[in-house]
Formats: structure tokens, C-alpha cells, sequence
């Protein structure tokens, strides 16, 4: 059955990401911010790198997991977190997860695993998000390495992803 797409509460890609072959990480001195992202107040924690693919971000690199923290959220109550990622082709059993950062506690929202290597969709409810709050974007370590392509974040309101049924 179709989804039903609800009102739009906050929505960030990345598509003014260069596509690049770089392994070179992404910092915040290097306005992350203003070249990557269409909002500003990101903040990179480690290992985010320009994505192969334009448009996207890569979180995490074979050894370790990135990490990227989102700029403060308006309030919201409540409301249902939509991602767009995948995995690159070498990721299998890659690992993705959402946290809430609130004044420095972080409890877990959501995680996927098996992350396949088209566009995927991951819907999650929110909690209760305070104006200071942030979420906080994980990658992790699979069966072989630990990169994510980070394309789309948006919160909805009245969002369903609807159900799946055979032909």
C-alpha cells in the first residue's frame, strides 16, 4: 500500500557534495557546514569524507565509524525521522544509527543493519525533541568494513511508510 507523506518538520540532503575519490575527512575547519550540506550547524566527529557519489556524504571508513552530529532541532513533538542512505558495495553488514543528544545524554532512536546498496529508506518515531537537541548519525562496523552514504534526513509529521504487500 502507498505511504502517506505528512508535513515536512525539518528537512537537510547533501547534495552540494562534491563527488571525490578523496580519502581525505571532512572537518569542521574546512566548512563542512557551507560545502556539504544545504542547512549550516553540522558538525563532523570523525571519519566523514566527500562520497563517491555527488549528493551524499560517506560516514565511516574500513577501520573505524564516523560520526556526524546535526545542528540544534526546533522543538519537536514528537514527529517520525526519515533517512536515505545505503551502503557502498564493500560495507557488507554495515551498521547505521540515530541517536538523540540531549545536553550531552544520548539515548538510541533507531538502527539498521544489512544496509543494502540502493537508496534505502529507514523510518524511525521520534521522542520528544528539545530546541537544544541534536541527533547524532552513526556508522558502524560490519562484517567487513563500516561506510555509509548519507543522502537525505528529514522529520515528518503524520508520516507512514505504508505496508508492502505481493503482487
Amino acid at each position: 500500500e502507498g505511504s502517506s507523506s505528512g508535513r515536512v518538520l525539518w528537512h537537510e540532503s547533501f547534495s552540494k557534495a562534491m563527488s571525490s575519490t578523496s580519502y581525505t575527512a571532512i572537518s569542521d575547519s574546512e566548512k563542512f557546514n557551507e560545502n556539504y550540506a544545504d542547512n549550516s550547524g553540522w558538525t563532523v566527529v570523525s571519519n566523514v569524507y566527500p562520497s563517491v557519489d555527488a549528493g551524499t556524504v560517506r560516514l565511516g571508513n574500513t577501520s573505524n565509524p564516523g560520526e556526524l552530529i546535526s545542528p540544534p532541532m526546533a522543538a519537536v513533538l514528537g514527529g517520525t525521522l526519515r533517512v536515505r542512505l545505503r551502503r557502498l558495495t564493500t560495507s557488507e553488514g554495515a551498521i547505521f544509527s540515530v541517536w538523540r543528544n540531549s545536553d550531552g545524554v544520548l539515548s538510541g532512536i533507531g538502527e539498521a543493519q544489512e544496509i543494502g546498496v540502493e537508496s534505502s529508506e529507514c523510518v524511525w518515531t521520534l521522542p520528544e525533541i528539545g530546541a537544544g537537541d541534536c541527533l547524532v548519525f552513526r556508522s558502524a562496523s560490519g562484517k567487513k568494513s563500516c561506510r555509509t552514504l548519507l543522502d537525505e534526513v528529514e522529520i515528518l509529521e503524520g508520516y507512514s511508510a505504508g505496508i508492502l504487500t505481493p503482487d
